[in-house]
């Protein structure tokens, strides 16, 4: 039996990736043992990635203007809206 070793590049920053593809390339060539002494711990309780689905209407030239925006950034549609979404909701908490 032949055994492979991925190469693993040397520690960098962890960034946020642009698409899961990006983030599964990344992966593929670091290794996250190299980056325990950056990880901190988070407290997260029961429920705390509890998700709820909503539904709301827009017209099409938004509808269409998300598509296009996701599809350049590599995400789906509603994932992009969500993510716009909880960002906004965040700044006007802190207002």
């Amino acid at each position: 039996m032949t055994v492979v070793r991925k190469e693993v590049r040397a520690r960098g920053p962890i960034r946020s990736p642009a698409s899961y593809d990006e983030e599964r390339a990344c992966w593929n060539t670091h290794d996250l043992s190299a980056y325990w002494d950056t990880i901190e711990p988070i407290e997260a309780g029961p429920g705390a990635n509890v998700r709820r689905l909503i539904t709301f209407e827009s017209d099409i030239e938004t509808l269409s203007g998300l598509v296009t925006l996701g599809r350049q950034r590599g995400v789906e549609p509603l994932t992009l809206a969500a993510q716009w979404l909880a960002e906004r909701v965040k700044l006007e908490r802190q207002r």
